[in-house]
Parts: structure tokens; sequence; C-alpha cells
């Protein structure tokens, strides 16, 4: 082993090796710590050289920012690396550290108050000119990501796609699978968020495929967490439960993140609940609330699945103190945007309208984001609030975009229940009789899906 050689530099390369295997494994818990081992043997050496120092740094300052293995110490390595290559400004580590602090600079260690998108775009950019002056397509590639990666945090998804579409000719060029795997993986996330569903699952199954050839069990299970996502966003209930089956399966081999099993929970507590069975939808939000948080940084997300559960199965009191929670977690544009959505939805289904004034500008933030699904949510949730208050013209025009909306998103499900809230409108009208044909076509859409809670409301209407 290691331990026999009387070889420092040999042994360096072997520890070295060792940890870019569990690297290559998606060992979580042992990556960082091999790359650290690795980090302190070189410390001890007498005759080290700064460049093996630097690359080492490197390799945890992007484990913990770019490929989501996150560590405390993720910034000093990144800072360390920088400082071990000042007198070398353009050696190509460098470069790399450069781009890896653009990632850690709105990785989920940052507090929200440090997080400065501007330095972060402008560090990405750098990363991207000095990645190309040496000629280095992975770097460019690289930063690029993390420019995608800051957009979609910021919710500015038509930019995010369009960062991502620069890297695809970069990327055909390398023969790296990492690389490929992760161009697909973030086009996939970029054409979720803006709502195309078919492209968004198209890329997923393509990753699903490249990361099963190339053995990543990390990332078999990442996309089919976000393909399960894609397909409940889509109201595909079925095929939502295909990719969690598929998840179980790789599960049981490798130890996934439990913003993953959060996630899975939901899901099925939704799926259930939305076809009425309230037994099985609460005892995966059992499930979900007994999921740890691993991060502070992640509280928010565990806290928009929760209340997204909690909205589906009609827990009005668990939403509200949810709600409550998220309005003081909610920092990033992304997150807010998630959270203020359902927080509308809540307000418009539990009649709680005080909390319309304070969520009513998300429906600007969404807009601006390009994500059509959110628009849609936040233009119904407004169409009842104004419906409610006898503002039966803005409603009027509020719903109807809703509706038009998830037609062209081909949301069944969410159009159905915007169908009901046009033809309740039509009733506040005085033109009870243009409210029929719109209550069938939702009575159709939820029959297709099962929706046995829906279908007994709208029943209940005609």
């Amino acid at each position: 082993g290691a331990e026999e050689l009387d070889h420092p530099a040999e042994r360096l390369e072997l520890m070295e090796e060792l940890a870019d295997i569990q690297f290559m494994a998606d060992r979580r818990e042992e990556i960082i710590r091999a790359y650290e081992d690795a980090l302190q043997f070189w410390k001890s050496l007498p005759a080290a050289s700064n460049v093996d120092g630097a690359r080492l740094c490197r390799k945890l300052g992007e484990i913990g920012s770019r490929w989501g293995h996150y560590s405390p110490r993720t910034r000093e390595h990144i800072a360390e690396g920088l400082r071990l290559l000042e007198s070398i400004p353009n050696h190509p580590e460098r470069v790399k550290l450069i781009i890896a602090s653009a990632f850690e600079r709105y990785g989920p260690l940052r507090p929200h108050g440090e997080r400065d998108y501007a330095v972060v775009e402008e560090t990405a950019q750098e990363g991207y000119r000095l990645a190309e002056a040496i000629g280095s397509l992975q770097d460019m590639s690289a930063s690029l990501d993390a420019l995608a990666g800051m957009y979609e945090e910021t919710a500015d998804f038509s930019r995010m796609l369009q960062a991502t579409e620069r890297r695809a000719p970069i990327v055909e060029q390398l023969g790296d699978p990492q690389e490929h795997i992760d161009l697909h993986f973030m086009l996939g996330r970029a054409y979720e968020n803006l709502g195309d569903y078919p492209e968004a699952l198209k890329r997923m199954r393509h990753v699903y495929e490249l990361a099963s050839h190339a053995r990543r069990a990390g990332y078999v299970l990442n996309v089919s967490v976000l393909a399960a996502r894609i397909c409940a966003t889509w109201d595909r209930w079925d095929d939502a439960e295909h990719w969690c089956r598929l998840f179980d399966e790789t599960e049981s081999r490798i130890e996934p993140q439990y913003g993953h099993r959060r996630l899975i929970a939901t899901l099925r507590a939704m799926a259930a609940a939305t076809r009425g069975d309230l037994e099985v939808a609460r005892r995966q939000q059992g499930l979900l609330q007994a999921i740890p948080i691993e991060l502070p940084a992640r509280a928010l997300g565990a806290t928009n699945l929760q209340l997204l559960a909690a909205l589906a199965i009609g827990d009005h009191e668990r939403c509200r103190t949810l709600l409550e929670q998220g309005l003081r977690l909610a920092g990033t544009p992304h997150g807010k945007l998630w959270l203020h959505t359902w927080g509308l939805q809540f307000a418009c289904e539990a009649r709680e309208w005080h909390y319309v004034e304070e969520l009513a500008r998300v429906l600007e933030l969404a807009r601006g984001s390009g994500g059509r699904k959110f628009v849609a949510l936040n233009c119904r949730s407004l169409g009842i609030h104004r419906r409610e208050h006898g503002r039966l013209d803005e409603a009027e025009a509020l719903l109807s975009e809703a509706s038009d909306l998830f037609r062209v998103l081909d949301c069944p499900w969410e159009l159905g229940k915007t169908l009901r809230e046009l033809a309740l409108l039509r009733r506040a009208q005085g033109r009870a009789d243009e409210s029929t044909p719109l209550l069938q076509e939702a009575l159709t859409r939820f029959e297709a899906l099962r929706a046995l809670p829906d279908i007994e409301r709208i029943r209940a209407l005609m």
C-alpha cells in the first residue's frame, strides 16, 4: 500500500489517484477525506511543489462547489490554492481555481447575505476569458456551467438556457463523459424551468443512458429524481412513479442525498393525494418530515417541498406553519419564486387573503424568469383573489391567461383546476350557462388522471 513507499512523490501520486477513483465511484463520504489526506501528506513533504498542492486544493474546491459534495472548508481550499500559484498567474490550475471560486460564491454553504451575483458573473466571465486564452475547452465549459447555475438561482431561466447552449459545441469536442452528462443534465433543468417538459424529459432520458453507461450511480440517482419531478410538474403521475421506482433501485446500491429522498417522498405524497389516497399521502408526508436537513441552506428547499405535500393533502394548519417558516428563510430569487408561488396558492385555497398583499409581486418575478408554469400558477391564484373580491374584469384576464398557458404547457390537472375557477367566474358574471362546458371539460381531464377528489368537487358544482 501507500504506507510502504519510501518515495514520497510516488506515495502522493498514489493517494491522489485513489481519491480520483473515489470521486469517479461517487463515494460521498470518502471523497473529501481522501483528497484532504493527500493534501495533509503534501504539506508534510520538505520539498513539496506548489503546483501539486494547488492541484489538490483545486480538486477539493471543485468537489465542494461544482460537484455538490459540500464541505465547510471548500472556500479555504480554493483560497489556499490561489495563494500557492500567486507567482504564476496564468497557470492552468489557477484558471480552474478561479472557476471553482465562481461556483463557491453562490454555493449552498454561502449565507444569502454573502452571495453577490454580480461578482459571480464577473468571476465566471474572467474564468472563461482565461480558459479561452490558454485553449482549455474543459475550463470554458466549466465557466459557462457556473454562469448557468447562477442564472438558475437568480431565476433568469432564459439566460440559464443560453449559457448552457453555448457549452454544447465546446462539450462536443471533449471526450469527457462527465461533461456530456452535466451538459444534458443542465439543459434538462433549463427546459424544465421554462416549461418545455417534452424537451426536458428527452434530455433526462439521454443523461440516464450516459450515466448508466459510464457507471456514474450518483448521476443515475440525480436524473431519476429530476425526471420524476418533470413528469409530476407535467401532471404525468404514472410516469413520475416509474422514475421514482428507478430511483429506489439505484438507492439500494448508493447512499442518496437527503434532498433526493425529500423530493421522492413529496412527489409520492402529491400523486397519492391527487388520487384521493390520503392514507398513503400522509405516510409519505411523515417520511418527508423525518428526513434530516443536512445544511442550513437546504432548509428552504425542504420547507418548499413540505409545503407542496401539505397543499396536496389540504392540511391548511401545516401549510400556514410552513409558509411562515419559509418567509423567514427565503433568500434567493429562485427560492422565493417557489415559496411565494405555493404560498399564494395556499392563501387562495384557505381564503387567507392577508397573505396576498405580501406575495402578489411573485407574478412579476415569474414573468421575468421565463418560467411559464410559475406564471400560470400565479395568474390563477391572483385570478381567484380578484374574483372573490368582485374585481371580475381583472379575474377574467388572469384566469384566461392561466388556462391558455396550461393548455400550451399540456398540464391537464392544472388546466382542469383552472377551468373550474373560470366556471365559478362565469357564474359570478351572471353567465351561468357558459360554466357548464368548462366544468364538463374539467371533469374529462380529471377522469383521465383518476383525480378522485377533483372529480367529486366538479360533480358537486354540476
